[in-house]
């Protein structure tokens, strides 16, 4: 079974505060990667991977995206730039 981002987090026992806190970003993108709205870049996946004791895929399986091994989310597409 597949955990969301907002379980992991909560799993894990932090808020999306304190997540945006430790990350050094706004809390509304923690919202936006919970929501589905936008992906994680790929520093920040590693960092919630390591902050939520998971592996990356569980980041990925998460948020709902399909997990590509090699391929970053966003990878070719124009607004790349904007995926936190």
């Amino acid at each position: 079974m597949s955990l969301t981002l907002p379980e992991l987090r909560q799993r894990a026992g932090y808020s999306q505060k304190e997540v945006s806190d430790i990350l050094k970003i706004n809390q509304s993108s923690i919202s936006h990667w919970e929501h589905g709205r936008h992906f994680p870049r790929i520093q920040h996946i590693y960092a919630l991977a390591e902050l939520y004791s998971c592996g990356i895929e569980d980041i990925f399986k998460g948020s709902g995206h399909k997990y590509t091994p090699g391929i970053e989310p966003g990878a070719g597409r124009a607004s790349a730039g904007n995926q936190e």
